[in-house]
Formats: C-alpha cells, sequence, structure tokens
C-alpha cells in the first residue's frame, strides 16, 4: 500500500512532500513524545549503602527491639 505524496504550497509554488515528512500539529507532536519512553538526565548510581549496603559495614538500630529488654 503506498500513499500518494502530499502537495504543500509555499510561496515558491507547489512542493511534493516526502511521505513520513509532513509538517504535524502540536497536538500529534505531544502524543508523540508523551508515547516515548522516559530516559534519565544522569545515570543512576548503584544502591550500596545505607540501609542497602553490605551488612558488616551497618550500624546497630537506636531503638529497642520488640519483645527486648527494657518493657
Amino acid at each position: 500500500m503506498t500513499r500518494r505524496p502530499t502537495i504543500d504550497m509555499t510561496e515558491q509554488g507547489a512542493q511534493r512532500v516526502i511521505p513520513g515528512a509532513e509538517r504535524i500539529t502540536d497536538a500529534e507532536l505531544a502524543r508523540r513524545k508523551m508515547a516515548q519512553r522516559l530516559r534519565p538526565s544522569v545515570p543512576q548510581r548503584p544502591a550500596d549503602h545505607g540501609l542497602f549496603g553490605d551488612g558488616h559495614l551497618q550500624q546497630p538500630l537506636p531503638l529497642p527491639l520488640i519483645g527486648g529488654k527494657g518493657r
């Protein structure tokens, strides 16, 4: 199935437009942008610190545990 070329009227006269290179509306551009995947602006850092770090580097919790001493 081939599409017929679109004709665009310019100051120089009628111009054929290559299929796929037609002008699109702002609404169509917004729909296309919304359909794209999100890309991070900076690379993600690894979660190997704090709560998700190595077990031997973890600090003890300052709160008493449930069922522990101090009840």
